[in-house]
């Protein structure tokens, strides 16, 4: 019964020096991206936008490519934590990018664009933005880059790195990332 009792307390304190170390990860992990930081720019036409002219503004988030007809998120009550698989984020990428060009909209804003995650598939959305929107003038910034959630446990979230971008038909001059206040 001693023995038992010994070997249940190595696990349970086992479990307890794991559940701390990656605790003791996530928060010394955790930084808040700069503030004022100054972002490249690839500005590819040096038009102005124009006075007195109407001005055609898309704004799309873009939901990581997950975010099919069929796909509920987690975070918001849903079932799901990552994209169905890699060829839907593929899919739903050039879904995204056919919608924008019918739009055809002369500033494009688009939200939740992963860099890097596992989410994801670890696949390189803005590069892709980038290419098939090269028409245009752009800039990109990061604004969430989690260490790794490991929750839901049947499919963690996983470590993910986002961002937003601005597409322009006009030129930009430069680009600024603010970071607003949080609650802690």
């Amino acid at each position: 019964m001693k023995k038992t009792l010994k070997n249940f307390g190595i696990v349970i304190g086992m479990v307890l020096a794991v559940l701390i170390a990656y605790l003791l990860y996530v928060v010394l992990d955790y930084s808040r991206i700069e503030d004022n930081q100054t972002l490249e720019v690839n500005s590819i036409s040096e038009k102005a936008v124009p006075v007195d002219a109407h001005i055609r503004v898309m704004s799309f988030n873009f939901g990581f490519g997950a975010y099919s007809s069929d796909y509920s998120f987690f975070m918001d009550g849903g079932e799901y934590s990552r994209a169905f698989s890699e060829e839907d984020v593929h899919k739903n990428l050039a879904s995204a990018v056919a919608d924008i060009e019918e739009i055809d909209a002369d500033i494009i804003a688009l939200q939740e664009v992963d860099i890097d995650g596992t989410r994801s598939y670890h696949i390189d959305q803005m590069k892709l933005f980038a290419d098939a929107l090269s028409d245009y003038s752009s800039v990109s910034a990061v604004n969430y880059d989690s260490s790794y959630l490991f929750y839901p446990f049947n499919s963690p979230h996983g470590a993910n790195k986002s961002g937003i971008m601005t597409f322009s038909k006009y030129g930009i001059d430069s680009a600024l990332r603010r970071s607003l206040p949080i609650e802690e």
